[in-house]
């Protein structure tokens, strides 16, 4: 039995380690249109995690922008991707150690400081603030100013509720990852959500994602299962062993082998309701048929981050991803408008966000990729699958001689039969 289970847990990550064979994309189009998410809204455009860059997003057309939350020193939650401030603005240090009347300080605190679409020969955001005082200020938001700005106030959200106003220009969805495993973030975020809003509505507008898993479990298990969220690292990477199963499962059992969940009131919420990955991680391809097919399969979406380049967005939306996450939004419009594809969200009205003016973006001279960087075991064990491979054949080979040395000295030492009884 033990060596039945072995052997079907190294075939499983045989599969798991050997490239998918290529997906064909369809010659005609397949109807498909994932949601077009603005990953920082959009930051290779302009100045990312602000106000300005989420309307510049939602006026190119996204249907979600995506934003970081941390905590400040006083515990204010505020959207900021990294936990110092030295890459995007003019002041050092980490966030923890200011409270969130230092970080408004718009006169000292500049977040677009540093952005450059030149590679540092301008920056056209450095001192936005003085230069226009008239115009939406560059600062690091709250979470609560964003939800206010592109949702409204919750008296605000029940009024259109309650008027059944279902296509109101600030029916913004919102994408928020928790960049801490500080359980205290997860509670901020709870008192800020449900703590304020609708719960309906909330979970009509609303996804949280987190990196690290049991965060992710306490954040679910502590709003009582009412907000969507995406999976953690540690399920999205079983997915892609179960997915490599299922592609070698005949058609005739993969309903038993892979059974569908029950639907049952509130059950998918128990559960990520989306899978937000990126298109490979340490060398395993996340961006396969069978990935997708798999995660439809249990009745859930998958998202692919952080897609900039256009041939790239376009084997996506044939491959059937529900998503796309971009730093270049006004690339994915592109590629939307050559497809004759309109964003889900904004079919209905022409002009969806009624912006009170319009911002400049910049197309940037060159780009970054967005590394995954590993935060549990298994990602950690795929990354450095090699080295735990050698070491274990090593210590393997270490152990086998020791024991057949140990076997011959042994062997020798021991005195014959026709001795032993002359000595007797």
């Amino acid at each position: 039995m033990k060596r039945t289970l072995l052997l079907s847990s190294l075939i499983l990550l045989f599969f798991s380690f050997c490239h998918s064979i290529p997906f064909s994309p369809v010659t005609e189009h397949n109807n498909n249109v994932p949601l077009f998410i603005a990953h920082r809204g959009s930051r290779f455009i302009t100045c990312e995690n602000t106000i300005h860059g989420f309307e510049t997003a939602l006026q190119l057309e996204a249907d979600v922008i995506e934003m970081d939350a941390r905590l400040t020193k006083d515990n204010v939650l505020i959207i900021y991707h990294d936990d110092f401030l030295n890459r995007t603005t003019n002041w050092p240090g980490f966030i923890r150690n200011y409270t969130y009347a230092e970080l408004s300080n718009l006169l000292e605190i500049d977040p677009g400081y540093n952005f450059t679409h030149d590679m540092g020969k301008t920056f056209p955001f450095r001192g936005w603030n003085s230069k226009y005082p008239t115009k939406t200020p560059l600062q690091i938001p709250t979470v609560r100013q964003v939800f206010e700005r592109f949702w409204g106030t919750p008296e605000q959200v029940l009024q259109r509720k309650q008027k059944k106003d279902s296509f109101h220009p600030q029916h913004v969805f919102i994408n928020i990852e928790l960049k801490e495993e500080d359980p205290l973030l997860a509670d901020k975020m709870i008192e800020e959500t449900i703590g304020r809003y609708d719960t309906e509505w909330v979970q009509q507008h609303l996804n949280i994602a987190n990196a690290w898993c049991p965060p992710m479990e306490y954040f679910r298990k502590k709003s009582n299962y009412t907000i969507p969220t995406s999976a953690c690292e540690g399920e999205a990477l079983s997915m892609v062993l179960k997915s490599k199963l299922w592609s070698v499962t005949p058609k005739l059992l993969q309903n038993i082998v892979f059974p569908k969940p029950t639907p049952e009131p509130g059950a998918l919420l128990h559960h990520p309701t989306t899978y937000q990955v990126p298109l490979h991680v340490v060398g395993v391809r996340l961006d396969t048929k069978e990935y997708i097919d798999l995660v439809h399969h249990f009745g859930k979406t998958v998202s692919y981050w952080v897609i900039n380049d256009k041939k790239t967005m376009k084997r996506l939306i044939d491959m059937g991803a529900d998503g796309i996450f971009t730093d270049r939004a006004d690339l994915l419009k592109s590629v939307y408008d050559e497809l004759n594809m309109t964003s889900k969200r904004w079919r209905v009205k022409e002009d969806p966000y009624e912006h009170t003016e319009f911002h400049d973006f910049y197309e940037p001279a060159e780009e970054e990729d967005e590394p995954h960087i590993c935060v549990g075991f298994l990602c950690y064990a795929f990354e450095n699958f090699a080295a735990i491979a050698i070491s274990s054949i090593v210590l393997f080979l270490y152990i086998t001689l020791r024991i057949v040395l140990r076997f011959c000295v042994e062997k020798r030492t021991l005195p014959k039969q026709g001795q032993k009884e002359k000595f007797e």
